[in-house]
């Protein structure tokens, strides 16, 4: 896929500006109404190596994923070695997995009452890659 990405120059652009799973206007996801140039420009601009992070170094088109925890610590309990997927564990959490043979890190930290310090990198449970930092996300409710 990277030869032809450097030796086609349609795929180049179907990388970089593409959205196989919503669309080009992001019409298929439900995210607009009516198809337009500005839409397809906003939604390229949005997310713009989406077919990258998808497919080029994802693997988002296959259709089996696995999923193994290498280290899960939580503030009150510890595990690891384990094919279960990712578990959202109250208070503070480490979770380090591998999705596809890929690594995935994902931290989470109370810092208010509602609020947690949340971040991610690597290759999420449905095969594309992530990166987030949200220093202010609302806590799950468990």
């Amino acid at each position: 896929m990277g030869y032809l990405l450097l030796h086609n120059k349609y795929l180049r652009v179907w990388a970089l500006v593409g959205n196989d799973e919503d669309g080009l206007f992001g019409e298929r996801g439900g995210y607009v109404r009516a198809p337009t140039h500005q839409g397809a420009c906003f939604w390229a601009l949005r997310n713009p190596l989406h077919n990258v992070t998808f497919h080029v170094i994802g693997t988002a088109g296959e259709t089996n994923h696995s999923a193994f925890t290498l280290l899960s610590l939580g503030t009150k309990r510890i595990s690891g070695c384990h094919t279960n997927t990712l578990q959202y564990v109250k208070g503070a959490g480490l979770n380090i997995q591998l999705h596809d043979v890929r690594p995935f890190i994902s931290f989470h930290l109370p810092v208010w009452k509602n609020r947690e310090f949340t971040m991610h990198t690597g290759w999420c449970e449905r095969g594309n890659f992530g990166l987030s930092l949200r220093p202010w996300q609302k806590r799950h409710d468990d």
